[in-house]
Formats: C-alpha cells, sequence, structure tokens
C-alpha cells in the first residue's frame, strides 16, 4: 500500500468515493493496473491521455492525484490546476491541490484552499478531514474558525462540536472552552461514548477526577462496546476501578482484550 506523502492518505481510503459516471468510467478502465498495484502505469497512461486529449478535465485530475501519491508535487500542481480550468475540481482532488501547495512551502495559499472547500461543502466527514489536516499542520486557529463557521452554517452537529473540542484542546488556556464544545456533542449524543470520554479526559486535565467519573459513570455496556480504541478502553478502566465501579471496569477490561485480540489476529493474517 502506497501512502500519499501531502495528504497522509492510502490509495484505497477515500480518493475514490462518490465519484460520477465519467470519473468512474475512467478509473474502471485501469480496474486491472490498481489491482496489481502499478502506479506508475496508471500515471503513464494518464499523460498519454492528457497529452492526446488535453480537453479530458478527468485525466488531468486522476494524473494530478496519481503524481501527488507518487511524491512528486510540482506535477501535482501543474495537473491539478489544470483540471480546475477544465471545470471544478472533486472535493478530495481539490483538498490534495492545497496539501501539495503546502508540501512546496506555500502554507498561506493551502490553508486558505482548505478553508475555503469546508465553506462549500454540506459534509461532515469531509470538514472533520480538512480540520484533522488544518491540525496536523498546526493550523490551530485556521482550524477552530473553520469549525465554527461550519456549525453556523450547517447548524448543531454532534460530530463538529466533538471536533471544535479536539481542536480547542490543542491552543493554549483553551481546556475550558474545548470541554463546553465537547459538552454540547454529549447534549445532542448522550449515549456517544467517544464523546463522554473525551469530556473525561479533559477533566482530568483540568484536576476534576471526580467529575470525569460522573460524566462516565452511567454508560451503558452497548456504549461501551462502540469503543474502538484500546488505549481509550485501557483509560476507563483505571477511571472505573479507581472510583470502584467494578461492573463497567470488568466490561472495558473484556472488551479490550478483544480488541486486542482482533488487531493481532489481522496483523498475523497480513503477515
Amino acid at each position: 500500500m502506497i501512502r500519499n506523502p501531502s495528504t497522509g492518505d492510502t490509495l484505497c481510503s477515500q480518493w475514490f468515493a462518490n465519484l460520477d459516471d465519467k470519473r468512474s468510467q475512467l478509473l474502471e478502465s485501469f480496474a486491472g493496473d490498481l489491482i496489481r498495484g502499478d502506479w506508475q502505469k496508471v500515471l503513464d497512461q494518464l499523460v498519454e491521455q492528457t497529452r492526446s486529449a488535453p480537453e479530458q478535465m478527468a485525466a488531468w485530475e486522476f494524473r494530478g492525484l496519481f503524481e501527488s501519491l507518487l511524491g512528486r508535487h510540482h506535477q501535482a500542481i501543474h495537473s491539478l490546476e489544470t483540471a480546475s480550468i477544465l471545470a471544478p475540481l472533486h472535493p478530495l482532488a481539490a483538498r490534495c491541490l492545497a496539501l501539495e501547495y503546502y508540501a512546496i512551502g506555500r502554507q498561506s495559499l493551502g490553508i486558505d484552499l482548505l478553508v475555503g472547500l469546508a465553506a462549500t461543502t454540506q459534509q461532515e466527514s469531509l470538514v472533520r478531514l480538512l480540520s484533522h489536516d488544518l491540525l496536523k499542520r498546526r493550523a490551530h486557529q485556521a482550524a477552530i474558525d473553520m469549525l465554527f463557521e461550519t456549525l453556523d452554517r450547517l447548524g448543531d452537529s454532534a460530530v463538529l462540536w466533538h471536533e471544535l473540542s479536539a481542536a480547542l484542546s490543542q491552543g493554549p488556556q483553551r481546556l475550558l472552552d474545548s470541554l463546553t464544545a465537547v459538552g454540547r456533542a454529549i447534549q445532542l449524543e448522550p449515549e456517544t461514548a467517544n464523546y463522554r470520554l473525551t469530556a473525561a479526559a479533559l477533566l482530568i486535565r483540568l484536576e476534576q477526577p471526580e467529575q470525569a467519573f460522573e460524566v462516565v459513570s452511567q454508560l451503558s455496556e452497548t456504549s461501551i462496546r462502540q469503543l474502538k480504541c484500546p488505549c481509550c478502553l485501557w483509560r476507563l478502566v483505571n477511571l472505573y476501578y479507581w472510583f470502584e465501579d467494578t461492573p463497567r471496569a470488568r466490561i472495558c477490561h473484556d472488551h479490550w482484550v478483544g480488541l486486542r485480540r482482533d488487531g493481532h489476529s489481522r496483523w498475523s493474517k497480513v503477515h
């Protein structure tokens, strides 16, 4: 599996989801080479297509994506810019272009494009992805402003309030603001264990362990089993044992053991 050095994505993660017919047909024509992992052959064919039919926007777009995948930043920028002149880019291709700008030192332009892309989408999943991009590049305030603006535009969303909490928690002296944001997420979706675990972690950082326990003290077994992060579960195990909630501590421990066992099984199959 090749990981894109600019976006951090793998080829199969989100790149080719929700494509229109033209893009899907073009991608299907390379299916054999994609299955074999021959990315260079795919790129060679795309280069030939853009030379013989330079008006094919989808070919330019995919050419830029594969150039980005192979770490060819300047070529990827040229191809994606050419595609954008012919027609609007797919949102993930536009994101790729923004991150390629960032990769070659044009950080301000890259951040502006990421924020602009968030302002035009209705997809919470894309906004979260863009927020992660900004946070990884230490553009904390840009991520915070983007999430506030998206919440104003799209309305209350537990997912986005939780994301805002994560962004706020990385800034200086913003733990209380972060706690307020995740509190709103809990109000909207009280059964979502991840939100309560985030609030508990913040309260522990604020040296309020009793309040941290109170936030997670009503989680059901069903909610606990929503958690897929072994580290998060282990923190819950310790918190429950500390406050002598043995039944929930055992549920968390058993689920933790199961996740570890499943993860080892998947790793063994790969290797």
